[in-house]
């Protein structure tokens, strides 16, 4: 015999309560259990710390009577206490206070070290988050009218309302922006300009000025293990998160997708600082609240990989749009292979260095009408020098022509099926649509 059972939709909704109130104090212990935890740390540190005060100042207190002993021993008795003996106690009573000394110093500055780092940390967060932004994208066309495309992060880069996101943000044509600052007030925006290569778009907000423009750093100097902060609109829902971590290391290569974006980034920066759908546009700073950093990705496949895009590529299209209104680059036209020792095996290569054009699923390695088909380069030539400069991971192909000008002329050294030859051309430009 079976049975059936079946609920009202009274009773499913008082079951749905009873279990919201049941997680919510199972969060609330789980959150108090936390809350002792760290307590109880804090009182172990500082037992810790009063135990080893408390056995240096008995050493001390023994090594004086012992001292003393010795003292009058050597006034009373008639054996005699050796001179040099004494002296051995008082050297080791006044080494014994210099490292007590010493100790005390260390803690007091790693006390003060440590609650100076987290002023110093919510004090830029507080001021750089003046500057940042939730970036809300609506479809415009007739069909779709105001549904909801993306959310983002971006943040304010000049007074006058310049801006700064993710290109990937803003792919669409048919889109309207909406600019909600740290007070929940409401602007317009529109698109400026595009990079070309990097995930980077300039935004213009349109019924403010005088805004809280964000300080710009260097990106030339960065380490591997310098510390950082993330602050962005983490899951498109919570604005203004903070994550801080380090730089895990520098010119890293991906290749992104997803979310409207897709190809190779390069010289990127990886933190371990979190970055979540939403929060990438924001500015990755340093412990000066400087921008050093665009937190652009993030691994899938991973915990605590994230990429950020160096700032002093902003700068250089900042520079650009007010030199010439718009974001131009100089463009060679191929699709390309680094070579490196794995990619010369992988490819059965008979160079260890340079730059082999190649085609991928987004098309062939010669792209019509740009320099390169002009230069009659081919698919599997290897590009060894550009202007007398080799390729190599040190001085790798896209960094070489995007130090060059729309205009110039380049010669390349390249490698056709075992014979080295030359061509020359003029480079091009790119820009994004």
């Amino acid at each position: 015999m079976s049975f059936k059972f079946f609920l009202s939709d009274q009773s499913i909704k008082i079951i749905s309560r009873v279990l919201v109130v049941f997680l919510i104090v199972f969060f609330a212990i789980q959150f108090s259990l936390l809350n002792n935890y760290c307590f109880q740390l804090e009182e172990q540190f500082n037992e810790s710390i009063h135990r080893e005060k408390e056995e240096l100042e008995k050493q001390i207190a023994d090594l004086s009577e012992k001292i003393s002993l010795l003292s009058g021993q050597s006034a009373s008795s008639s054996e005699s206490v050796s001179s040099i003996e004494i002296g051995e106690t008082r050297k080791e009573i006044v080494d014994l206070k210099e490292q007590i000394t010493e100790q005390t110093a260390r803690l007091l500055d790693w006390s003060e070290s440590q609650s100076g780092r987290e002023e110093k940390i919510i004090s830029l967060v507080k001021e750089a988050s003046t500057s940042v932004v939730s970036v809300v994208v609506y479809d415009s066309s007739r069909e779709k009218r105001n549904a909801l495309l993306h959310e983002g992060t971006g943040f304010i880069v000049s007074p006058e309302g310049l801006m700064l996101t993710n290109k990937h943000l803003t792919s669409k044509a048919a889109a309207e922006y909406s600019i909600i600052d740290g007070d929940g007030e409401i602007y317009s925006a529109k698109v400026l300009a595009r990079d070309p290569f990097q995930d980077l778009a300039f935004l213009q907000i349109q019924e403010i000025s005088n805004l809280p423009a964000i300080r710009l750093g260097d990106s030339s100097n960065l380490a591997s293990g310098q510390t950082v902060i993330a602050i962005g609109n983490a899951l498109g829902e919570f604005e203004n998160t903070v994550s801080i971590g380090i730089i895990s290391g520098l010119f890293r290569t991906v290749n992104a997708s997803g979310e409207g974006v897709s190809g190779v980034l390069s010289n990127l920066i990886q933190t371990d600082a979190a970055i979540n759908h939403g929060n990438s546009g924001g500015p990755l700073l340093n412990l000066t609240g400087e921008v050093v950093g665009v937190n652009v990705a993030m691994a899938e496949r991973a915990e605590n990989i994230g990429f950020a895009i160096p700032v002093n590529r902003v700068r250089q299209d900042i520079e650009k749009l007010e030199e010439k209104g718009e974001i131009i680059y100089p463009f060679l036209g191929i699709r390309y292979i680094s070579i490196t020792p794995l990619v010369q095996e992988g490819e059965n290569l008979p160079v260890s260095y340079g730059a082999l054009i190649k085609g991928s699923n987004q098309g062939g390695g010669i792209l019509a009408g740009t320099t390169a088909a002009k230069m009659e380069l081919e698919e599997n030539d290897i590009i060894l020098e550009v202007n007398g400069q080799r390729i190599n991971k040190d001085n790798p192909l896209y960094q070489v022509i995007q130090d060059s000008k729309v205009g110039d002329t380049i010669v390349l050294k390249i490698l056709r099926q075992g014979e080295e030859m030359s061509k020359q051309g003029i480079l091009g430009e790119k820009k994004d649509a």
